[in-house]
């Protein structure tokens, strides 16, 4: 009897091994991770863009009232050009010369015989375009913009200014204009054009600016100056 038991379980066919199920349940669930993740990377793709867009404004803002501060447009005329016409208060226009802008710079002692009015008109202009210009390495220490987004708008006056001439007026006027900056405390000019590359602080105060040896400075930007130029 046993023994036909144990044919019978033999003999018996398998039966076919039960398939395991899906659990449907679980889906909505892994379909809202992906979604939400997909929604966190393209907000956060739209708040980078955003950013940008925001810093783009306020630097071409910041540049655009810059340029066309009458101040800044005083000083950088003679940049440019070695006189053109001012009109002093309660005067006719006159033609001013860079040579005489570099006397009015130079310490009082060594212009005495300068009209003294002259004199305070051409260092007020002086002074707000320092502090205006003063405001753009503030604004790269404090990372609200970059030396990048800098140069293209101060890359042309700071070569002029900060690379020491051969021509007698505009060497003259580096000379008083470094002296002025220094004189009266603009850290933040010395710094700026250090970064560009540009060694203007005083002799007396050797490697104030440690970005390198004044030769190397001067070589090193306005390689970069003419390499950018052809670039564009």
């Amino acid at each position: 009897m046993n023994l036909i038991k144990r044919l019978v379980l033999v003999l018996k066919p398998l039966e076919p091994e039960k398939k395991k199920s899906i659990n449907w349940s679980v889906f909505p669930a892994y379909i809202g991770l992906v979604a939400t993740a997909i929604t966190i990377y393209f907000t956060s793709e739209n708040l980078r863009g955003n950013e940008k867009w925001r810093k783009g404004e306020f630097i071409a803002t910041q540049f655009e009232k810059f340029n066309a501060d009458t101040n800044v447009i005083f000083v950088t005329s003679f940049v440019d050009y070695y006189s053109r016409l001012v009109r002093f208060p309660n005067e006719r226009d006159t033609f001013l010369e860079r040579d005489n802008v570099s006397e009015y710079l130079f310490p009082t002692s060594l212009s005495e015989d300068l009209d003294g009015r002259k004199r305070a008109f051409i260092r007020d202009r002086f002074d707000a375009y320092l502090d205006k210009v003063s405001l753009f390495n503030r604004y790269e220490e404090a990372n609200l913009m970059s030396l990048a987004d800098i140069k293209p708008y101060l890359r042309y006056q700071v070569g002029i200014l900060g690379k020491p001439s051969t021509e007698q007026h505009l060497s003259t006027f580096q000379e008083a204009l470094w002296s002025y900056i220094d004189r009266y405390g603009y850290d933040d000019i010395q710094k700026l054009y250090c970064k560009f590359g540009f060694n203007i602080y005083p002799a007396s105060k050797g490697d104030s600016c440690s970005c390198a040896p004044i030769g190397d400075l001067n070589r090193t930007i306005m390689t970069s100056i003419q390499m950018e130029a052809v670039v564009d």
